[in-house]
């Protein structure tokens, strides 16, 4: 594993993420959210995480892709119960 190359890596996955967060906040209408099915909500915003994140096309492989997917879905649903 090349040390140099660590930091680079994290950066874009933070920056991929943050930058699919921010396009969901501003398309998403949170409050109609509240309605779906926690199982069905939960795999309708992981497409659209798939979805932006192939837009995006940061070169990640699918374990990255699934990790990214699970911590935006986690953060949105948790700012659900929360807001």
């Amino acid at each position: 594993m090349d040390i140099d190359k660590e930091p680079t890596r994290q950066l874009k996955f933070w920056e991929v993420k943050q930058e699919i967060l921010n396009r969901m906040m501003v398309k998403l209408d949170l409050s109609q959210l509240t309605h779906l099915n926690s199982d069905l909500l939960r795999h309708e915003l992981r497409e659209v995480v798939n979805r932006v994140c192939d837009a995006l096309n940061p070169g990640f492989d699918a374990v990255t892709k699934d990790m990214l997917a699970n911590e935006i879905v986690n953060e949105v649903l948790r700012g659900q119960l929360n807001g």
